[in-house]
């Protein structure tokens, strides 16, 4: 598959999952899901070759020993990384992924989120750039999701990507029946989405300084 992915910086990066990232990716959506049955297996879907995880990893380089080993700590105590990472100066950890398959022109969100001690820092926005960024590139003309109809603040952000209601699936979240709203981007493909796209990327760069600005995604 083809890396079409902006460069991030600031100790953080971004990459397509592989079979290594298994284990931290699974815990974590243990972590993050873990009152809703309808998130999505890591481990059930890596082996789909229309199916990828983008992964935005932050640095951690024992510069503070006293911060470092607090994390440390904290992450042994929750059991939430492998013991490669506890034991290792150097390391990475996911912040947080976003899951999309891809079939012909279409695209789909299926999983998304960030670990909590990460959030507020414009990186769920980042890793959705990242994922229409990289579904323009394949050549994708639309991307969906369902979100719940409680999370404004997830809906807002997707309505600032040009996503739109297009339905409902009622009682969607078992472990509340919580309806889920469906979400749809059409167009992505246009030169005014391209354009749409452009300006935000360059404000979330402004903003949050994480990535780049770019002058063009021709």
């Amino acid at each position: 598959m083809k890396n079409f992915l902006l460069n991030t910086k600031n100790s953080y990066k971004i990459k397509i999952a592989d079979k290594n990232d298994s284990n931290e990716i699974t815990k974590l959506e243990e972590l993050i899901f873990s009152d809703d049955s309808n998130s999505v297996s890591f481990i059930n879907e890596i082996e789909y070759k229309n199916k990828y995880h983008i992964l935005l990893v932050r640095e951690l380089v024992e510069k503070n020993n006293f911060i470092f080993s607090l994390i440390k700590k904290l992450l042994k105590l929750k059991n939430i990384f492998s013991l490669k990472f506890i034991n290792s100066h150097n390391s990475d950890f996911i912040s947080g992924f976003i899951g999309v398959w891809f079939y012909e022109h279409e695209s789909y969100i299926s999983t998304f989120g960030v670990r909590e001690f990460e959030r507020g820092k414009g990186l769920g926005e980042l890793l959705l750039i990242q994922a229409l960024y990289h579904v323009i590139y394949k050549g994708g003309k639309s991307m969906s999701l369902e979100v719940r109809k409680s999370n404004f603040q997830a809906i807002d952000l997707y309505e600032k990507y040009g996503f739109h209601k297009v339905g409902m699936r009622k009682f969607y979240y078992s472990n509340n029946n919580e309806d889920a709203i469906i979400m749809t981007a059409n167009d992505i493909n246009s030169e005014e989405y391209k354009n749409r796209i452009l300006y935000l990327i360059n404000i979330h760069s402004e903003k949050w300084n994480l990535l780049d600005k770019i002058e063009s995604l021709n």
